[in-house]
């Protein structure tokens, strides 16, 4: 929770310094802001934008898509040391939204979604958002909700080659229906998810098995050295028809009762997963439902 009297007011302020609006260049955040709306937007490439650890708190207004920062058809973006408060109910928003652009760093932010509603920590939009770096964030929500930390679902977008490595995931407070990654459509390929945190009590599977923590339709994802736990009966990850080729390795994974893998099986290409723990190395190729 934040306290709002931190925040400052400006009639006639720099946009990205101090007050909310569009970002052209290299900008240093140099006070608190707030916006009943998408709050800063980035349009030319090759920018830096720095928080130097100030928050922005930014709104969502009903039937529009909000965000604290929206990055759109730039080439290297970077975002790093903000701490991004959403807080006002919408139908839809989150906080930072990506969308055709490419080479989009992600660093070094704390990202609080304290409101019930479809809010994502981060969105990948229409149009392709490819070679993608999250690393070293906190993706913290505080809240019942029906949405994801990270949306890769959008119809008829591409992406691929994502990184997502370092971060720490907190839904433990969460009990509704979450999920930590959505990329339900089978576009987004050469996805590497490493060394990342995931503390999850969301309840993805509950009334039913084709659900998880992780829904994955896209091809080519590796996990490796990721501590990823829930305190409920949710599956973990859930491999929809078109997902193939992923591979796990020196994961520490934990359930409560749910699978730690489901898949929905017959697919027309094999999924190998490859799989190192404590009991060893396991191959296996996959064409039959069933959680494993």
């Amino acid at each position: 929770l934040f306290n709002n009297s931190g925040f400052s007011s400006f009639s006639a302020g720099v946009p990205g310094e101090s007050e909310c609006g569009n970002v052209t260049t290299n900008t240093t955040l140099l006070t608190n802001i707030r916006s009943s709306n998408t709050c800063i937007h980035l349009i030319a490439d090759n920018i830096i934008y720095d928080c130097s650890g100030n928050i922005i708190k930014a709104g969502a207004r009903s039937g529009i898509f909000d965000y604290a920062i929206n990055i759109s058809g730039v080439n290297r973006a970077t975002i790093q040391h903000c701490i991004i408060s959403q807080n006002a109910t919408g139908d839809a928003g989150g906080g930072i939204a990506i969308s055709n652009s490419s080479l989009v760093t992600i660093f070094n932010n704390s990202v609080y979604i304290n409101i019930s509603g479809s809010q994502d920590a981060i969105a990948f939009l229409r149009n392709g958002a490819n070679h993608t770096n999250i690393s070293r964030n906190n993706f913290i929500f505080n809240t019942d909700l029906d949405d994801n930390v990270i949306e890769l679902s959008i119809a008829g977008s591409s992406y691929n080659n994502i990184d997502i490595s370092g971060n720490i995931f907190n839904m433990s407070s969460v009990s509704s229906s979450s999920q930590v990654i959505s990329s339900s459509q089978s576009d987004p390929d050469n996805i590497n998810f490493t060394y990342n945190t995931v503390l999850f009590n969301g309840r993805k599977d509950i009334g039913g098995p084709g659900v998880g923590a992780f829904e994955i339709g896209s091809a080519s994802w590796f996990f490796s050295n990721n501590n990823i736990s829930t305190n409920t009966s949710s599956n973990l990850f859930f491999f929809e028809s078109s997902s193939f080729g992923h591979r796990f390795l020196n994961n520490n994974l934990t359930t409560s009762g749910g699978f730690i893998i489901i898949n929905t099986g017959a697919v027309s290409l094999d999924s190998l997963f490859t799989y190192n723990n404590s009991f060893g190395f396991i191959n296996w190729t996959n064409k039959s439902s069933g959680g494993f």
